[in-house]
């Protein structure tokens, strides 16, 4: 098995990339699903690691280069939140 987790490392912070099929939800309120994580293991900066998502009430689908900044602005959703809200 391979393991698709990669640590970004900032001068302030260290985030894991998200991992498929967990739940985000965005500042503005709306949640998303990651579907999968594109690039992994590009070495060119041309092909940046691309998270593919999406949201879970109208089901549109989203890519958007993963940088750390995602945590600034998505908060991964518990089980307990999922369950609640799903």
């Amino acid at each position: 098995s391979i393991n698709r987790r990669r640590i970004i490392n900032t001068m302030t912070s260290t985030h894991e990339i998200p991992k498929e099929g967990s739940r985000w939800k965005h500042v503005n309120g709306i949640t998303y699903r990651i579907l999968t994580v594109a690039n992994l293991y590009s070495q060119k900066p041309e092909f940046p690691i691309t998270l593919v998502y999406e949201n879970t009430g109208t089901g549109s689908i989203w890519a958007r280069p993963y940088t750390s900044r995602w945590h600034e602005r998505y908060t991964q959703l518990t089980d307990e939140e999922i369950d609640g809200h799903f």
